[in-house]
């Protein structure tokens, strides 16, 4: 019993000096600069990865425009339901503090300070969110036009691709060169990978024409030769490389060295 009033009287301790968020706060001021910094910033999509990842993996430039046209209607509902949020919580601060000035309860203005205070910072919250999906709203404003203004911007037969969404003839004729050329990439990736068209692909590309079909496999053959080709060359200049005891900028990020593993063998 007198051990179970050792450790409550700690527990007490312990809690009220956490409590206080002062004297045995585990942070230190540097910490707490550290995550007042991290909390203020917004970690929005890199154009680099939005441009090759989001636009240029979907093959064609209508694919690539098609993508940016979802990611900019993704983000402006996203904005339309942030600026909803904040204004309800706004609505539900100004209810707060009019519950504070107005009430004759200290119970009940406790209360409401509590919230107050949640609620303010949750609205942080929302004004974070709101800054990082206007910002990529922006980026893909820009990448839909710098796009337009490109080489790739035009058909062949010159209609504007931005134009083309008007039309539903030339949207099919679209869709239709994405996907043959899509699963001419990806049977090409199942050949690099495995020397063969995966059962996967190779049933997708056989649900189209045969046209279609042939097109695709040869596309994928023509990628498969291309990369083959260019990876022998870049092998042989590793090998170089490593002849002449020239590490590459990731051989050192990995920090890579034959020599090293070699003497710790011996």
């Amino acid at each position: 019993m007198i051990e179970f009033e050792k450790l409550e009287k700690k527990l007490k301790e312990t809690a009220k000096k956490i409590a206080s968020g002062k004297t045995s706060d585990e942070l230190t001021d540097k910490h707490r600069d550290i995550i007042r910094f991290g909390a203020s910033r917004t970690f929005t999509m890199p154009v680099f990865k939005a441009q090759n990842f989001v636009g240029h993996g979907q093959i064609t430039p209508y694919g690539a425009m098609k993508q940016y046209f979802m990611e900019l209607q993704g983000r402006e509902n996203a904005i339309m339901n942030v600026e909803y949020e904040i204004k309800k919580i706004e609505l539900a601060i100004d209810e707060f503090r009019y519950a504070i000035d107005n009430s004759q309860n200290d119970f009940e203005k406790r209360k409401n300070d509590i919230e107050l205070g949640y609620a303010s910072r949750k609205r942080d919250g929302f004004y974070l969110q709101l800054k990082g999906q206007r910002e990529e709203r922006m980026m893909y404003l820009k990448l839909i036009e710098e796009l337009d203004k490109s080489e790739y911007g035009v058909l062949d037969d010159g209609t504007k691709l931005i134009d083309a969404f008007k039309d539903s003839a030339k949207l099919e004729q679209l869709e239709r060169d994405y996907w043959v050329k899509r699963l001419g990439k990806q049977a090409a990736m199942d050949m690099i990978a495995y020397g063969k068209v995966g059962v996967g692909n190779m049933d997708s590309i056989a649900m189209m024409s045969h046209d279609d079909q042939e097109k695709a496999i040869q596309l994928a053959g023509d990628v498969f030769v291309w990369n083959e080709n260019r990876l022998r060359n870049l092998v042989s200049k590793s090998n170089e490389n490593y002849k002449l005891g020239k590490p590459s900028e990731l051989t050192d990020q990995l920090r890579i060295s034959v020599e090293q593993n070699e003497q710790k063998k011996q």
